[in-house]
């Protein structure tokens, strides 16, 4: 089974990281309202994945930043589409734009089972105010370019711990409006993904973003999420 060959996979990343990764459910998993179920995905379903440098794989060993090994553990076949700088308000790199823009340009014939969208972190330092008006923008575009697949929403993660108290503000905003959109909400942040026990193993120092260890820690942690709510 697929959780079977995810739980022996995220156990080796936690192992390595001086951390194994607890196996409760995460009240950081789940949905206001009738949001789409995963239950029913194909075997090998086709995902789209959303997102910031992280998304990318920024930091990475080439095809292996977190989407990759997320869709490996579940069987998926990604769709990678992650823009450095970006968030739902930010757009920091030269000649990016915001997320309320870049998913109004998703295209609308893409075959598509899931989208798992991922990112918070550029917003840090934005007009938080904004970021539930931005947030409800981009949820709206997005399920209006992909109609009637499920939509999981992934919360930022904290590269540095403490996690600044910004991040925290940005997670429970995100979680609220994908709430109230009925989409999926997972979030690192509130699951501890990262611990002072495993961090300086899963950051590389010089970019900020994850290793080629964190991305498969992070990648490892979210085919979990989503098998769960696969399962139920």
């Amino acid at each position: 089974m697929r959780w079977g060959a995810t739980v022996v996979a995220i156990g080796l990343v936690g192992a390595l990281a001086g951390c194994a990764p607890s196996g409760s459910p995460s009240s950081g998993v789940g949905a206001s309202g009738p949001a789409r179920s995963l239950t029913a995905l194909p075997a090998h379903a086709r995902a789209y994945f959303f997102g910031d440098s992280w998304t990318a794989g920024a930091s990475a060993a080439p095809g292996r930043g977190f989407p990759y090994v997320t869709a490996e553990m579940l069987g998926w076949t990604p769709v990678v589409d992650g823009v450095s700088g970006t968030g739902y308000l930010a757009a920091r790199t030269p000649g990016t734009v915001p997320y309320t823009v870049r998913a109004s340009a998703l295209p609308t014939d893409a075959e598509v089972d899931v989208l798992v969208l991922d990112g918070g972190l550029n917003d840090e330092g934005q007009d938080l105010q904004k970021l539930p008006a931005a947030a409800a923008t981009t949820f709206r575009e997005v399920e209006a370019r992909f109609p009637g697949i499920p939509v999981v929403v992934v919360g930022p993660e904290s590269p540095v711990l403490p996690a600044p108290a910004a991040l925290d503000r940005i997670d429970s905003i995100l979680r609220s409006a994908a709430a109230a959109a009925h989409l999926h909400y997972i979030s690192p942040l509130e699951e501890r993904w990262f611990t002072p026990g495993n961090i300086r193993s899963m950051i590389d120092p010089s970019t900020m973003h994850p290793s080629t260890a964190g991305h498969a820690y992070f990648g490892g942690r979210l085919a979990v999420d989503l098998e769960r709510l696969m399962e139920h």
